[in-house]
């Protein structure tokens, strides 16, 4: 997905610095980062970015590793406030926020457009999970999102969204599931 962009370079021509955590997404980004111009740096005092996994102990401003990937993806810096580590633990459990139609939208139109992968992987949702634009959910609740909720709704017919674009989506779903 990346054009071969310095995606990673400051406009004074300097590298983006990023202080990663060790974990498996370090070993993955980490040539993804250098490829775009950017540095991973073993400290984090002189880092523009720090990146931590959800299981990790994480301090304030510390961003998820799916920010890079939205950068990447993106071809530019993205807005790294959605891709923020909540270190405040409430006291009260989270509550579930229920899906809007416009995500449910939002997941759909992704399956349509990107019907070279199978909306049965995992790495579609990924993918979307990846742009950014549904910054609340995690690629595994799209995921199950879409196979128990939308895809039966779409197969029963019951989903409409305006024009032909949800017919042609039933269509192209049908078509790659």
């Amino acid at each position: 997905t990346m054009k071969n962009k310095k995606v990673f370079v400051k406009h004074n021509g300097d590298s983006v610095r990023f202080f990663m955590v060790q974990c498996k997404e370090r070993r993955r980004l980490s040539p993804l980062v250098e490829r775009a111009g950017g540095r991973i740096i073993s400290h984090t005092s002189s880092a523009d970015y720090k990146i931590a996994t959800k299981g990790q102990s994480a301090t304030d401003g510390f961003l998820f590793p799916t920010f890079i990937e939205a950068c990447l993806s993106s071809g530019q810096m993205v807005d790294p406030s959605p891709y923020r580590i909540n270190t405040f633990v409430s006291s009260k459990p989270q509550k579930r926020q229920k899906y809007t139609d416009e995500e449910d939208a939002a997941i759909v139109d992704f399956v349509v457009n990107h019907s070279q992968y199978s909306c049965k992987g995992e790495k579609i949702f990924k993918l979307l999970e990846a742009t950014g634009r549904l910054p609340r959910r995690t690629w595994s609740s799209l995921q199950e999102r879409f196979r128990k909720t939308l895809l039966p709704r779409i197969e029963r017919g019951e989903l409409r969204m305006e024009g032909d674009t949800f017919d042609r989506a039933v269509d192209e779903i049908e078509e790659i599931g």
